[in-house]
């Protein structure tokens, strides 16, 4: 669990940074990114669940989502032991 607050609390930030960059403005506030993650912390698929409804905005949050899991890999001890599949909800400001 703290793991995964971990990757949220820097998923946020990177948004926050990269967003600031976009002037696209969404036509959905609520944006839902499924994700699978290996049991080796590789990333396996993101898809867009519910899209910004621009491509910009979709495009940089698939973009800063896998550089962190790129990044920020589960700790080898043994903590994910199968695959694990996590919807992550971001709130559009």
């Amino acid at each position: 669990t703290k793991f995964l607050q971990l990757i949220g609390k820097n998923i946020k930030l990177n948004l926050q940074n990269d967003l600031l960059l976009v002037s696209d403005i969404p036509l959905n506030k609520t944006v839902r990114v499924d994700i699978n993650i290996a049991s080796n912390g590789n990333v396996n698929s993101i898809k867009m669940a519910n899209s910004s409804g621009t491509v910009s905005i979709d495009n940089s949050i698939e973009k800063i989502i896998n550089e962190t899991l790129t990044y920020m890999k589960p700790p080898s001890l043994g903590i994910m032991s199968k695959s694990a599949d996590i919807t992550l909800t971001i709130e559009l400001n």
